[in-house]
């Protein structure tokens, strides 16, 4: 079973790309949307950040089984494991409030910015070093 987990966990590099990519570029289409030329971008909006939310989630639990290995610095590790889970669940909280239309749902994009640049840093220094 370890061996099957070790495995699993060598998926995070790969993984973890998806909800980078995905979730930057829906607050990117989010922010294009308030002009008139590209409101038909906010079709796109729910899918997003919802797909976006699960692939975060997939790559929370990649890292996990990866951090089980012990090839990593254990503070890094914490670190990274918590702004991770902190960044699935505000990137699902950032999907309910778009369906929602929460007054705070612009509050929730900065938070989610600002998670994902803080998290992304410590897993590059985690893969590349300080």
């Amino acid at each position: 079973m370890e061996t099957i987990i070790n495995f699993i966990g060598h998926f995070h590099p790969v993984l973890v790309h998806l909800p980078i990519g995905i979730l930057l570029f829906a607050i990117l289409m989010q922010i294009i949307s308030k002009w008139k030329k590209f409101d038909q971008l906010t079709n796109a909006l729910p899918f997003a950040y919802l797909l976006g939310a699960i692939s975060a989630v997939f790559s929370c639990l990649t890292g996990l089984a990866l951090a089980n290995n012990g090839d990593y610095d254990a503070d890094l590790i914490f670190k990274h494991q918590w702004l991770g889970i902190a960044t699935a669940i505000v990137g699902g909280i950032s999907y309910f409030a778009y369906q929602k239309e929460s007054k705070f749902f612009g509050a929730i994009l900065i938070v989610l910015s600002t998670l994902i640049i803080i998290t992304g840093h410590y897993g590059g220094s985690l893969t590349h070093g300080e």
